[in-house]
């Protein structure tokens, strides 16, 4: 039981100090690297037809 016990913790530290390494050597690009427009979400409402509207004056009472 304790042999098993121990390959277990070996293997898990194996695992954990390969993929420190690896993120060492190879490291991630974050999403603020990314160069490009962000992306437009889509509104409930028509931009195109809002800018497109001639609205009249209201006159201030």
């Amino acid at each position: 039981m304790r042999v098993l016990l121990r390959l277990l913790l070996i293997g898990a530290a194996l695992y954990l100090v390969i993929r420190y390494l690896i993120r060492l050597l190879f490291p991630a690009r974050s999403g603020k690297d990314v160069q490009g427009a962000p992306r437009r979400r889509r509104s409930r409402i028509d931009e195109e037809r809002i800018s497109d509207a001639s609205f009249k004056d209201i006159s201030k009472k």
